[in-house]
C-alpha cells in the first residue's frame, strides 16, 4: 500500500467557474488544486470579445492567483475577425468554445447551424486557434443517449474532412464510438472524472439522484469501461477535464434541475484511485498534467503536489453546492497547501 506519491501539480482542461457570489468559491476550490484550467465562457452574457474574457479573468485572480486560468471565446458568427487575428498574441486566451444551441447549460445563444461560423472556423484553422467542442446533436426527437454519437457523424466529420487542419478538443467524451471517433481522426478530448466512475443506473440508484444529472448525460457501463481503459492508456489524445460545473442546491433539486456537477473537490482523488486500482500509475501524470500541456504547447508545472493515504469525509456543501461523493469517505486525500 502506498502511503504517499507526489506528481506534477495536475491540470483541468475544462471548468465552469461561473459568476457573481459563486466565484468566492469556486475560484479557491479550483486553483488550490489545479494549475492550468481552461475557464468556460458560458456566462451570462456569454464572453464574445479577448477584452470580456481578459476583465473575467481580472475577476478571477482578484479572489486567487495561485493557478492560470486560460480563457475562451463563445463561439458566435458574430465574433470579430479582429479578435481572431489578436487572439494568438495574447497568452490568456486558449480556445474557442462549440455550443450547439439550448444544447446545456447557458447555450442558447449557441450555434444553430454550423454554416453560420464556417468562415469563423475557417479563420481559425488559419491561426491555430483550438476549437473546443460539446459534441451533442441538438436535432430534434433524438434519443438523448444517441445526441453525442449523432453529432459526431452528422457535424463533427464535416468540419473534420473540410478543415482537416483545425485543431479540435471534444469535451466531455461520454461512449466508446467517441473514444474510437478520436483516434481514427487523429483529435483530441477531455474525459471528466464523473464520466470515468459512474454509469446511468447511478442517476436512479436507490432513487433518482439529481446532483449526477449532467449532460452530456451519463452513459451505458460499457461506454464507462472505454473511458476508463482510454484515460489509463496514456495516450496523448486524452486529457482531464473535469467540467465541473456548480448550481445551488436550489437549481438542481427544482422541477426543472440544472445539468452539472461539481466535481473539483474530489476529482484528484478519485482519479488517482482508478489508477492505483488499476496499476497504471505510470500514466497518471500523463493524463491530469501533461498531455493537456503537449497539446496547447504548455510548459509542464514545475510544481510537484502529493497525494496520500489518508480518510476523509466529503463535506456535504461547499456554500449552497452540493458536490460530487458529499458526506461519502474517501481513502486518498490530496493535501493542499
Amino acid at each position: 500500500m502506498i502511503r504517499s506519491i507526489k506528481f506534477r501539480k495536475p491540470n483541468d482542461f475544462h471548468h465552469h467557474l461561473r459568476d457573481g457570489n459563486m466565484l468566492n468559491i469556486t475560484v479557491n476550490e479550483c486553483f488550490n488544486r489545479f494549475n492550468y484550467t481552461v475557464v468556460m465562457p458560458n456566462l451570462k452574457p456569454p464572453i464574445y470579445t479577448i477584452s470580456e474574457a481578459e476583465k473575467y479573468k481580472n475577476r478571477i485572480m482578484k479572489i486567487n492567483n495561485k493557478g492560470t486560468p486560460l480563457m475562451t471565446l463563445y463561439l458566435s458568427k458574430n465574433i470579430s475577425e479582429k479578435d481572431l487575428y489578436n487572439f494568438k498574441n495574447n497568452k490568456d486566451m486558449i480556445g474557442i468554445k462549440y455550443y450547439p444551441k439550448a444544447a446545456t447549460t447557458n447555450s442558447n445563444e449557441g450555434v444553430s447551424n454550423i454554416d453560420d461560423v464556417f468562415h469563423i472556423l475557417k479563420i481559425m484553422e488559419q491561426e491555430n486557434i483550438p476549437l473546443l467542442i460539446h459534441g451533442e446533436s441538438i436535432k430534434e426527437n433524438i434519443d438523448i443517449f444517441d445526441k453525442e454519437h449523432i453529432f459526431l457523424e452528422e457535424e463533427l466529420l464535416i468540419i473534420i474532412k473540410k478543415l482537416p487542419k483545425l485543431r479540435i478538443v471534444l469535451e466531455h467524451i461520454t461512449t466508446k464510438k467517441a473514444v474510437d471517433f478520436v483516434l481514427e481522426h487523429n483529435i483530441h478530448a477531455t474525459i471528466t472524472p464523473h464520466h470515468l466512475l459512474l454509469d446511468r443506473n447511478d442517476i436512479f440508484r436507490n432513487g433518482i439522484n439529481p446532483h449526477l444529472y449532467c449532460l452530456p448525460i451519463l452513459k451505458r457501463s460499457n461506454d464507462r469501461d472505454a473511458l476508463l481503459d482510454a484515460a489509463l492508456s496514456g495516450k496523448s489524445n486524452f486529457f482531464l477535464g473535469t467540467d465541473s460545473a456548480p448550481h445551488c442546491e436550489s437549481h438542481k433539486l427544482t422541477s426543472c434541475g440544472c445539468a452539472g456537477i461539481f466535481n473539483c473537490t474530489v476529482a484528484v482523488e478519485i482519479i488517482f484511485d482508478l489508477f492505483y486500482k488499476h496499476d497504471k500509475l505510470k500514466n497518471f501524470e500523463k493524463f491530469i498534467s501533461t498531455n493537456g500541456c503537449d497539446f496547447y504547447n504548455l510548459a509542464y508545472n514545475n510544481e510537484f503536489v502529493e497525494i496520500i493515504n489518508e480518510k476523509w469525509f466529503v463535506p456535504q456543501k461547499y456554500g449552497n453546492i452540493v458536490p460530487l461523493y458529499a458526506g461519502k469517505e474517501l481513502k486518498w486525500k490530496y493535501k493542499i497547501s
